[in-house]
């Protein structure tokens, strides 16, 4: 498993993990600028940031972290749940590594990594405090999700106008979460297409700030 980390300001002592799941045909490094702007928001962090599984052809230095085939929700979904083992024990790892527990960890995607990240947290009975996932959704059949509705907290912040994952993956995720009974905050920012924006940033921030 290769990833980049920063410990963020104010590290020591550590309470903090955050662990960044890049998009489709990137890899660690794409993501772990955010830590920037997110430390400010939750001090004593440390902020991981790994390549996917799978190196992706045509993509020089880009991962995937599973097949996306195309863009079939029954599809991604199986193709998911074959890598959710494989996911959950590098979290684990990584939580290992850092001496950090479920209660204090953070996983943040960006599309695929959403997807990725919440496959991640709803599969596993205690695996992270929280979710916050940009321009993704959730590809999962209801029988596999774990997560304690109580302990789990999710933040959703998709453009509106998104041409690659429309914005109704994440309204679908959030309601579905919902009905189930998990503690969902869902932020739509108009004008925004596949992308993180300063105003998805700062909702990032807010939601970080929530969970000291």
């Amino acid at each position: 498993m290769h990833y980049l980390s920063y410990q963020g300001l104010d590290a020591t002592p550590l309470k903090y993990l955050i662990i960044f799941f890049h998009g489709f045909g990137s890899n660690g490094a794409n993501l772990l600028d955010l830590s920037h702007h997110l430390e400010k928001s939750l001090p004593h962090s440390v902020f991981v940031a790994p390549d996917a599984f799978t190196p992706l052809p045509g993509y020089e230095g880009g991962y995937q972290w599973f097949d996306l085939g195309d863009m079939d929700p029954a599809f991604m979904a199986r193709r998911a749940d074959q890598v959710r083992d494989q996911g959950i024990a590098m979290v684990q790892s990584i939580q290992q590594h850092y001496g950090v527990g479920p209660e204090n960890t953070i996983l943040v995607g960006f599309s695929q990594g959403t997807m990725m990240a919440l496959s991640l947290a709803l599969g596993h009975s205690r695996l992270a405090r929280a979710v916050i996932g940009f321009s993704g959704g959730l590809y999962m059949d209801s029988a596999f999700i774990k997560a304690d509705p109580e302990f789990l907290k999710i933040h959703l912040i998709h453009g509106e106008e998104d041409t690659v994952v429309p914005f109704e993956a994440s309204l679908d995720a959030a309601n579905m979460l919902d009905d189930l009974g998990f503690k969902v905050e869902l932020c739509l920012i108009p004008h925004l297409d596949h992308g993180i924006s300063q105003e998805g940033l700062r909702e990032a921030q807010t939601f970080l700030e929530t969970l000291q």
